[in-house]
């Protein structure tokens, strides 16, 4: 990915259980978490953002 989103230490020791795998298996959990929000991010629209915006306001002035 171009981007992104989380990322991982990559000064983790290598001799050590946690710091020797960390990054791959960090690695594993954030490229799936950053697909789910680049989906979910291509399915929002201007519309999306302008209705929101527009409710908020109608709330604001009841």
């Amino acid at each position: 990915m171009d981007h992104a989103l989380l990322h991982v230490d990559p000064k983790t020791n290598p001799q050590c259980i946690v710091g020797g795998n960390i990054q791959n298996t960090l690695n594993d959990f954030y490229n799936e978490i950053e697909l789910a929000a680049l989906t979910k991010m291509s399915q929002i629209t201007l519309q999306d953002v302008i209705g929101d915006i527009l409710k908020r306001q109608a709330q604001k002035e009841k």
